[in-house]
């Protein structure tokens, strides 16, 4: 729609050539190590720009990542910081990854591997409130109960090393990780995604940068998002 084909990058059959070892001392399962290593990503852009792929939101490139993290250019507890965020990070189970990687304005999309799902931590109400966006997954009661979280954390911690810093000999606590969250099946979340881009709600200001119509915006930018919006629709949007 908006965003520039060649800064989406992808695998080789064989997968991202990163090193699964180093990416254990994040402490996930190795279905999800195996599992990152056959996604694509967006990579830098021009001038090493960073795209968003939601408002303000930049979904993670964990090939890059993982070589940063192979070079010793960033640690395991700061990689799991900027990913899945400072209140939430200590108690996501093994195998649940963030999609995304970013600052505190960041969303924070964590992909449940078990079920199949993304969460949505803090979504807008105006989204999971709208019945046009079907797909939603409430979080009927018992729905992230007999979840074997023990087992899959004695996993992770027979591949780690006793004393590792990034638990802090916190455990997963069933549902305490969703926190203020809806989740959606993978492939009805990112139609979400689209539909909200088409509809639109979440309004491209340029090749680069995102903003939704939710947010409250200084009074300097009053106008702007509803300008943009008509000249998206006069050039045909979102079939440009």
């Amino acid at each position: 729609m908006y965003l520039d084909e060649s800064i989406v990058i992808y695998p080789l059959p064989e997968g991202w050539p990163f090193d699964v070892e180093a990416l254990r001392d994040l402490g996930k399962l190795d279905e999800v190590i195996t599992l990152l290593r056959h996604l694509p990503y967006m990579r830098e852009g021009p001038n090493a720009a960073h795209a968003d792929a939601a408002p303000q939101c930049r979904f993670a490139d964990w090939q890059d990542l993982a070589q940063c993290l192979m070079r010793g250019h960033i640690s395991a507890k700061d990689i799991r910081l900027i990913s899945e965020g400072s209140d939430h990070y200590k108690i996501i189970p093994p195998y649940v990854v963030s999609l995304i990687c970013g600052g505190c304005d960041n969303c924070v999309f964590l992909l449940d591997t078990k079920r199949g799902t993304v969460v949505w931590y803090e979504c807008p109400q105006e989204v999971w409130q709208n019945s046009s966006w079907e797909g939603v997954l409430g979080f009927p009661s018992g729905y992230y109960e007999d979840t074997d979280e023990d087992e899959d954390q004695d996993k992770v911690e027979d591949e780690k090393e006793e004393n590792d810093e990034d638990s802090d000999g916190e455990q997963p606590d069933n549902e305490e990780w969703l926190g203020c969250s809806k989740a959606w099946v993978v492939a009805d979340f990112f139609n979400l995604l689209q539909n909200l881009f088409r509809d639109p709600k979440f309004v491209p200001t340029d090749s680069l940068n995102v903003r939704d119509v939710f947010t409250i915006y200084p009074p300097s930018f009053d106008g702007v998002l509803p300008m943009i919006q008509e000249i998206h629709c006069q050039h045909g949007w979102p079939d440009l």
